[in-house]
């Protein structure tokens, strides 16, 4: 028997992280077809994740890393892992914690503007936006079609901030003439990531008894509290499952 545990967001997609990888005692893969086994979603192959239920004694796991060519993408992880019981049940325990920094794609050349490598907008197929934030206004054959925007910090809240337009001087006051330097950039700095920053707790539970020599057992609760900061939305995911000893996940390919 197996345990499909769905992605956070109910997409359908196997979310590996709720499982912690302090309890994992091999992964074994199928290739071929295990349908007969595992049901029609196996047709493509199964990964099985086996969990150690016999671990003893405690262990602490820390890692950290990040880019040190650009000083960022950092993150950590601190994890521990308890085993341990009688002649009756053995008990598993397992804690985690991972904090993984966002990386936007305008710390990288090769994705800062929509065009790779780029320098600016104001460059012929750059493929920045012709929307702009400064509100582009387009005038009529009247004006030989002229295209005022809004310079930087002038905000129409339509009270007392109303920008100054005048039409005998349409390039006057709180406007300038529209380039493709006013073209916007939506790979700019804290619009989109090239890695998504998260922070992610995990919990893990397994009870074997062994009352019943034959036939023993487990009870694993996995819990999985996963946040991702850019939405601030928690999101969780449980799994209960009863399984033979050892405790096997299976992750079928269609």
């Amino acid at each position: 028997m197996g345990c499909w545990c769905f992605s956070v967001r109910g997409a359908g997609t196997v979310d590996l992280n709720s499982i912690p990888d302090n309890v994992i005692q091999r992964i074994e893969i199928l290739q071929d077809g295990a349908s007969a086994i595992y049901g029609s979603d196996a047709i493509g192959g199964v990964v099985n994740i086996i969990t150690n239920s016999t671990y003893e004694g405690f262990r602490v796991d820390v890692q950290s890393g990040e880019y040190l060519s650009d000083n960022d993408g950092g993150s950590a992880r601190v994890s521990a892992l308890w085993g341990g019981g009688n002649d009756t049940s053995h008990f598993i325990f397992s804690l985690s914690f991972a904090d993984e920094k966002g990386i936007d794609t305008s710390d990288r050349k090769r994705s800062a503007f929509p065009n790779p490598n780029a320098t600016s907008c104001d460059v012929p197929g750059t493929f920045c936006s012709s929307f702009t934030p400064q509100a582009r206004i387009v005038l009529g054959p009247n004006f030989g079609f002229l295209q005022p925007i809004l310079n930087d910090g002038v905000l129409n809240d339509g009270g007392a901030n109303i920008p100054d337009f005048d039409f005998a001087d349409p390039f006057g006051g709180d406007f300038h003439p529209w380039s493709n330097a006013d073209r916007f950039n939506y790979n700019g700095p804290g619009r989109n990531f090239l890695r998504t920053p998260k922070q992610r707790t995990n919990v893990y539970a397994s009870v074997t008894p062994q009352s019943v020599r034959r036939f023993p057992i487990v009870c694993r609760l996995t819990s999985l509290v996963a946040r991702v900061l850019m939405e601030q939305v928690p999101s969780r995911l449980t799994c209960l499952t009863l399984l033979p000893t050892p405790s096997v996940i299976s992750v079928s390919k269609r």
